[in-house]
């Protein structure tokens, strides 16, 4: 049972940091290549609204940026972790 910080060891606290920090990352990356699919996807979206919309997304990835943990190159083998998901190894 986590009753609290102390019950968790540093390197098991390090390790679940790790993995969410790259869980939390991963899912940055979608929103925003999904933004940006959505953003093309519409031919008939008015260039103005376009520009307007990939401004906001320029803001949206600075302001991700301001707090984004550490992005090792490969989180999860940082942690001894393999992963069968293609994406994830």
């Amino acid at each position: 049972m986590i009753d609290g910080d102390s019950a968790i060891s540093p390197e098991v606290r390090e390790t679940l940091h790790v993995i969410l920090d790259a869980k939390l990352l991963s899912a940055k990356d979608k929103i925003m290549s999904d933004a940006r699919a959505a953003i093309d996807a519409t031919p008939d979206l008015p260039q103005a609204a376009r520009d307007r919309a990939y401004r906001s997304l320029d803001f949206a990835m600075k302001m991700f940026m301001t707090s984004e943990p550490r992005r090792p190159e490969d989180p999860f083998n940082e942690v001894g972790i393999c992963s069968a998901h293609p994406k994830m190894r």
